[in-house]
């Protein structure tokens, strides 16, 4: 079989092919020798096969494939027609040299009828005594005993010809008492397995491989007469150089046939390539069922005769998925020469693995040279078909195996040489140090209680003047750098000190887009987590993690300390890469415990969110925010202290920042190594409580939730009103007087004159309505006199995108308390204005509530409103399992209404401008479909369309379609069944092409898992991105902003640029590739990306966008008109003419 017989699914089937091909035995010579004092009978042979039909050259269909073998062969003694069991024991009992070991009977199905006695087959065993007897009775007959079944000939197709045992003859014995003997094969050698050791006289020394991945072994073969081993070995030396003209024709003809021999410049440098390829098998589907209800598949991937890997079993799946953990992945190397003259390529066989019996094959499928050799990391998929072995099938003709292949890298070659060394260790992690590793260290295990009572933490000092001051030690340890002067602090020295620029930053993420440097500083009024240790001087030991994006990050733990101090020594501040603009910063504030997870987890203390939106680039910022324990639910939420932090945002280019919010996120997960590190991370990034998972206080807050967003009602009501009474809306200043004008109530007042004279401006002046309601809401929040609250501007982001660098905000100066009065105030107002509202209502809904009980009271007296006079039958006992409600009713209802809860958030902090990067996207398509509908002749098209539909569909000529074209389509029965199996099957294909995107969408997520685990931990969390908390975090009023000014003299500028700073980057955890994934090359933008993303220069690019709507505006207003005339015209003069000719 050639190699271009194997091709993607859509090839003609392979069994077919095979079953028709005719193979012929040509014997050379023959002659009897002695091995070990035993009679043996060695023959040469040329097995001849015609090539499959499916060749590309002329040559090619004309050709056979030809092949030689040395036939090794021994008596097998019958007595009355049977085999003689003590004579077949007798010359069992000398022994026979030419044992092989036996390969596992996991890795097999064959071993009856192939193995190291035929060199050729794929699965290498030795077969018992009574299996070569029975292999030698189904060889014998003829080759079209194979054609009556299906499935592929095992010895054409994986023995390159092997495929038929002439008959034997059976001859008679005297010297057994009439017992009967005929020769059997026992060894099918190809030439390429047999070495000429020596020759002398009659004895031939030869060194023959009976199994591919065994060492050769040197057999002695004494022929009668010297005269015969001579010519034995000059006929042998004849067929290996006729082999290599065979393998050279061969080799031409199956690299014409893939389109190759025209780029070769050099046939021998290119023959003599070595090549080494990574092999993928990603999985198999719709195999069939070995076992009772499914099966346990497992992939043999061989060349030739020799086995190239097996991966591990799929346990229970018809659909599996091999990954990392499977052994998936293995590396190939071969040469181009043996590449394409293999006639078969790659063979994988696809077995269900059984733990104490054999296992039993699936299927096989072949990849030819041709696909091997071109391919590049693409999905290949192959359908698997039954083997036929001698008269006997094995296997099913069920299923597909997919694969993908590619030339390796050095890359490739590192990571699974380190993986099989990872296998073996049976580590948590891989290349990379897990994150439990890199955070242990000094002040990270936390004081243990003993400790805490005996060891000192605060001491008196006489200063310079005599007076007592109080000093405590230092935490987690003093500066290395002046151990003795900071060994023990004051207060104040201390609080100095946090302040002081970090050290060392650690650069974590996979982003490119913009930085975050972050410091924490300090904890304050930490409760303490203790418990009742409390009371003897124990403390909280408090750490802070950081998840953000791709990366995990925290601080040491500060021991014994409900207000703990970071110092700017010790491991505190971090740079944060940035994909998406959009993405929070989860800080989660935990008590450090020792211990496994099964005895103790770090307790939470409190969670907040850091939203970068609303900052500004080059401004330092120190915030500060309340702990809480939940962002999600309103009945549980407590406040457990406040941090503190400082944090700056570098935007290189801030025109690509913000085009990068266009694109919506994809799912961001993290891995831990430990179910403690997953805890606090999964609790940094959602709180305290799982709503994930089922319960019906976590229902009740949700429509609790949903309930309490009526009161938007409230602002609605408020905006109406102001609009609708001229009230004052925006700020103006004139001639040093700042006044409020009624900007909303102008606009409202221009748009509905217009509309009622023009209502073709409808479609227009509704998006312009979007548009206005979200620059509404932006000056509200900017307007708040609390300056956290506010956020970027939509001129601001209009002038970054035309303008780029050119059009940066400036940096930001807000003082610590900055109208912090003003703001409770304006808070405290809306909140009375609120609950005012809401207790109206309550007791409006009571008083109605009274009266209707009063109603029915009345109504009940009386006799009822409904006079019913029929007996009753009295109360009956019922158990409605309906009414008995529980997990498995309520538990979707939760998942649907958290879905509808998170959308509802997004769409509030879009229209809110909490994510200002889209607020913004949106308020811009709105004004720009607003202004294209302007030019859009809506009533035109209205009016035609209109028109078309009525006399089209309801004049009198629809008769005329009734009669000469719905009657005359009357279809025959026949034509019906034609057209519904032609509905059916493009409803069919429909279904394959979406379950085939699902799975392969399922193979990568799968894989991508797999890696994530060996790399980074076992332990997968989802970050969130978006905001999609129910309650947004805001800095307290104690929060201040400053420009930043860079100052080379500063020990954190410095910092930054060291070799060492830079050596403790991270890269994250997002990984790349197709095949095997490496971690995202964390680059710098280069200077020719930065200044191509930035746009043009202020001029230039005012210039083009004005250009550009003008030419669209004048284009519209004279074009349209035109195009209108134009077609009245035609219009008109067709139907004069149809008059005129009627």
């Amino acid at each position: 079989m050639k190699n271009d017989d194997i091709t993607t699914e859509s090839a003609p089937l392979l069994e077919t092919e095979l079953i028709e091909a005719q193979t012929q035995i040509t014997v050379l010579q023959e002659y009897d020798v002695k091995k070990n004092g035993r009679s043996r009978k060695v023959s040469l042979e040329i097995h001849r096969s015609p090539l499959p039909e499916t060749e590309e050259t002329p040559e090619a269909q004309s050709a056979f494939h030809e092949k030689v073998f040395l036939r090794i062969s021994k008596k097998r003694f019958f007595l009355f027609g049977k085999a003689n069991k003590q004579a077949g024991a007798s010359e069992s009992a000398h022994g026979d040299d030419d044992d092989s070991s036996v390969i596992s009977q996991d890795v097999t199905n064959y071993s009856d009828y192939t193995g190291s006695r035929y060199d050729g087959s794929v699965i290498s065993t030795s077969p018992s005594r009574q299996n070569r007897d029975k292999l030698s009775t189904e060889h014998s007959q003829p080759r079209e005993a194979a054609a009556n079944g299906n499935g592929l000939s095992r010895l054409d197709s994986l023995q390159d010809g092997l495929s038929v045992v002439p008959e034997t003859k059976s001859i008679t014995s005297p010297a057994r008492g009439g017992s009967h003997f005929k020769w059997v094969c026992c060894y099918l050698l190809d030439l390429k397995k047999i070495q000429v050791v020596s020759a002398a006289n009659k004895r031939v020394t030869l060194k023959l491989r009976y199994e591919p991945d065994r060492e050769p072994r040197e057999r002695h073969f004494a022929f009668q007469l010297a005269e015969d081993a001579q010519s034995f070995l000059d006929t042998l030396e004849q067929e290996r150089v006729k082999e290599k003209q065979r393998d050279q024709s061969k080799f031409l003809s199956s690299i014409e046939a893939a389109g190759i021999k025209k780029k070769i410049k050099n046939l021998q440098e290119f023959r003599e390539l070595e090549l080494e390829f990574l092999v993928e098998i990603v999985g198999a589907e719709d195999l069939p069922i070995e076992d009772i209800t499914s099966s346990d598949p497992f992939v043999v991937a061989q060349f030739g005769d020799r086995t190239l890997h097996r991966t591990k079993h799929a346990p229970k799946n018809l659909n599996p998925v091999y990954t990392l953990r499977h052994n998936a992945f293995f590396l190939w190397s071969i040469t181009v020469q043996d590449l394409f003259v293999e006639a078969d390529g790659l063979t994988l066989m696809v077995y269900d693995f059984d733990m104490g019996g054999k296992n039993e094959l699936l299927g096989a499928a072949m990849v030819p040279a041709k696909d091997i050799y071109s391919a590049n990391e693409e999905r290949k998929c192959y359908p698997l078909k039954a083997l036929v072995v001698g008269n006997r099938k094995r296997g099913h003709d069920q299923g597909k195996i997919a694969i993908r292949i590619r030339r390796a890298t050095d890359y490739d070659k590192e990571f699974l040489e380190t993986y099989k060394k990872y296998e073996r260790k049976r580590a948590v992690s891989g290349i990379l140090d897990d994150q439990g590793k890199k955070n242990k260290g000094r002040g990270e295990h936390g004081a243990s209680a003993l400790r805490s009572f005996v060891e000192t933490k605060k001491r008196t000092f006489i200063d310079g003047s005599g007076c007592k001051i109080y000093k405590y030690k230092t935490m987690p340890r003093p500066d290395p750098d002046n151990i003795s002067a900071t060994e023990w602090m004051s207060e104040e020295e201390i609080e100095l000190a946090v302040m002081k620029p970090s050290r060392h930053f650690e650069y974590v993420g996979s982003g490119n887009i913009a930085k975050i440097y972050l410091e924490i500083l300090a904890c304050d009024d930490l409760p303490n987590m203790e418990g009742q240790l409390g009371r003897f001087g124990n403390k909280t030991d408090g750490f802070v993690q950081i998840v953000y994006e791709d990366c995990i990050c925290k601080t040491e733990v500060i021991d014994d300390k409900n207000n703990p101090r970071f110092m700017p020594w010790t491991r505190r501040a971090f740079v944060l890469h940035t994909n998406y603009p959009s993405s929070v910063i989860n800080i989660g504030v935990f008590d450090y415990d020792p211990g496994t997870a099964l005895l103790n987890d770090h307790d939470l203390i409190g969670r907040a969110s850091v939203d970068i939106t609303n900052l500004r680039s080059d401004t330092e910022y120190v915030l500060n925010y309340t702990l809480f324990n939940t962002a999600l639910m309103e009945s549980t939420r407590r406040n457990f202290g406040t941090i503190k932090m400082r944090l700056r945002v570098e935007v290189e280019d801030p025109k690509a920042y913000l085009l990068a919010s266009l694109k919506l996120p994809p799912p961001i997960y993290v891995n831990s190594s430990c179910s403690k590190d997953f805890e606090c991370v999964h609790q940094t990034c959602y709180g305290e409580f799982n709503m994930a998972r089922y319960s019906i206080d976590y229902i009740a807050e949700l429509v609790d939730e949903l309930s309490k967003y009526k009161r938007v009602y409230y602002y609605l009501y408020a905006f109406v009103r102001d609009m609708l009474l001229w009230r004052g809306s925006h700020h103006v200043t004139i001639i040093g007087r700042t006044l409020k004008l009624p900007v909303n109530s102008m606009c409202m007042f221009f748009m509905a004159t217009t509309v009622v004279e023009k209502p073709r401006l409808l479609p227009s002046y509704s998006f312009l309505f979007l548009g206005f309601v979200l620059m509404t809401c932006m000056g509200w929040r900017n307007n708040h006199p609390n300056p956290w609250r506010r956020c970027p501007t939509f001129m601001e982001l209009l002038k970054v995108l035309l303008y780029g660098k050119a059009a940066i905000p400036q940096p930001e100066t807000i003082t610590a308390g900055e109208n912090a009065e003003e703001a409770a105030q304006f808070d405290n107002t809306w909140k009375e204005l609120i609950e005012s509202a809401e207790k109206k209502a309550a007791d409006r809904a009571l008083e109605v509530a009274n009266e209707q009980e009063m109603l029915e009271k009345e109504l009940e007296d009386i006799g009822g409103a409904n006079a019913e006079i029929s007996s009753n039958l009295g109360p009956k006992f019922s158990l409605d399992p309906r009414q008995v409600l529980g997990k498995k009713y309520l538990f979707p209802v939760q998942q649907h209404l958290l879905l509808v809860c998170e959308s509802v958030r997004f769409l509030r902090n879009v229209f809110l401008w909490e994510e200002s990067y889209y607020s913004f996207w949106v308020t811009l398509v709105s004004f720009i479909l607003s202004i294209v509908f302007i030019f859009v002749p809506w009533v035109f098209l209205i009016r035609w369309t209109s028109r078309i539909v009525a006399w089209t569909i309801f004049g009198p000529w629809m008769k005329l379609v009734d009669i000469y074209i719905t009657k005359s389509d009357q279809r025959s029965k026949d034509d019906e069944l034609k057209a519904e199996d032609a509905d059916r099957l493009g409803r069919k294909k429909l279904m394959e092409k979406t379950i085939q995107e699902a799975r392969i969408r399922n193979e990568l997520a799968f894989k991508l898992r797999a890696f994530k685990q060996y790399f980074f931990g076992k332990f997968l969390t989802k970050v969130p991105i978006l905001k999609v908390d129910r309650f947004i975090d805001i800095p307290l009023p104690s929060s201040s902003a400053r420009p930043y000014v860079k100052d080379s003299s500063v020990l954190a500028t410095r910092a930054f640029n060291s070799a060492e700073s830079m050596a403790q980057k991270d890269r994250g955890q997002h990984l790349e590739g197709v095949m095997i994934p490496r971690l995202k090359a964390n680059e710098e933008r280069s200077e020719i990306a930065t200044v191509e993303s930035s746009g043009d220069n202020a001029q230039m690019a005012s210039m083009k966008i004005g250009g550009f709507v003008c030419t669209a505006a004048v284009i519209t207003y004279f074009l349209v008109p035109i195009l209108i005339h134009a077609v009245k015209v035609g219009v008109g003069y067709l139907w004069n003419r149809s008059l005129t000719g009627a």
